[in-house]
């Protein structure tokens, strides 16, 4: 949960669609383009091999979890979003549907894995299958949202991620709690 609102925070700007339910149903790659006029033109990359120059309304479209975006997304290998942002210069960012989407599929130089406020079994698994994809040197954990429990204070967050992150040693470099 978390994972668009993250990459909205990251890059300072509302690129990826966010929503109170899951709401990505591609895999959306976030590139760096040199040129700002190419800002926002996305590339649609179809499993047969073929692509298709469009733009980010045509993203949005494929954005939730209706029968007609799942069965419109299923024909899609990918979506390229070309930004004009330092931040993508140098990285691709990789905003996927869920967890078992790209696991299988990609190697990864660096994962950044959204967790939950409280560790959950479903967690430590998804950790286990992204520590086969990449070097756990270069993956972190983020608790997203921590702004919602306003009970919890900056020490109390810091104790949290700490034991996630012994909880994760094998699969996650560090834990730390991120309010986006």
């Amino acid at each position: 949960a978390g994972k668009s609102t993250f990459i909205n925070t990251l890059l300072g700007e509302d690129l990826a669609v966010v929503n109170v339910t899951e709401a990505t149903a591609t895999i959306n790659y976030f590139k760096y383009t040199p040129d700002s006029k190419d800002h926002g033109k996305v590339i649609a990359v179809y499993n047969d091999g073929h692509t298709e120059i469009k733009d980010k309304t045509f993203l949005d479209s494929l954005q939730g979890n209706t029968p007609d975006v799942l069965a419109r997304s299923r024909e899609i290998d990918r979506l390229e979003l070309y930004i004009h942002n330092d931040v993508l210069r140098r990285i691709t960012i990789v905003d996927t549907p869920g967890t078992h989407s790209v696991v299988d599929e990609n190697k990864a130089d660096a994962v950044i894995l959204l967790l939950g406020m409280v560790g959950k079994a479903k967690d430590k698994e998804n950790v286990h299958e992204f520590a086969t994809t990449s070097n756990p040197f270069n993956s972190i954990g983020i608790i997203s949202k921590i702004d919602i429990d306003e009970n919890m204070s900056r020490g109390d967050w810091q104790q949290r991620s700490a034991a996630l992150g012994l909880t994760y040693r094998d699969g996650l470099h560090s834990v730390h709690p991120v309010s986006s």
